[in-house]
């Protein structure tokens, strides 16, 4: 996840794309019509720091490209929240499956890429939701961990 070229963000965009519109179209009967470009906000930064994840390994603390991670991360807090207070409005809203305890930078990242395949794996609208906020709380907790 660094400073992208013209051709890496056309690359990015039709992944978000193929990824998000299947998605979106199953969220249009749940989630508002005004919180759609929040969830696309945060399908967007777990597919940008998935890639981060696939092409650098665990992030390096300080690293100018962990940096920019970091703050994608942080942008999409509010979008986060956001979508968070409606599913749990929803009465099909499912628990967090994310466990707590003691999160070292390997475990996070190895986890959040598990997590992002059984979100893209995943057919059940609610599960899929689900499986993404819980992919987005392991991303805050890696830029809290990487962040300097």
């Amino acid at each position: 996840m660094t400073h992208k070229n013209k051709d890496q963000l056309a690359v990015l965009y039709e992944r978000v794309n193929r990824i998000y519109l299947p998605f979106e179209i199953q969220a249009a009967k749940t989630i508002p019509e005004s919180e759609a470009g929040d969830l696309r906000a945060i399908v967007r930064i777990t597919i940008e720091t998935v890639d981060y994840i696939e092409e650098n390994g665990t992030p390096v603390r300080g690293a100018e490209a962990a940096l920019y991670m970091c703050e994608t991360i942080f942008s999409g807090i509010s979008s986060f929240c956001t979508i968070t207070e409606t599913y749990n409005s929803m009465k099909e809203a499912r628990p967090s499956q994310l466990s707590s305890g003691v999160w070292s930078l390997e475990l996070l990242t190895s986890e959040i890429e598990r997590s992002f395949a059984r979100f893209l794996d995943e057919s059940d609208f609610c599960e899929r939701c689900r499986l993404i906020l819980d992919v987005f709380k392991l991303q805050m907790m890696l830029a809290g961990l990487v962040y300097q």
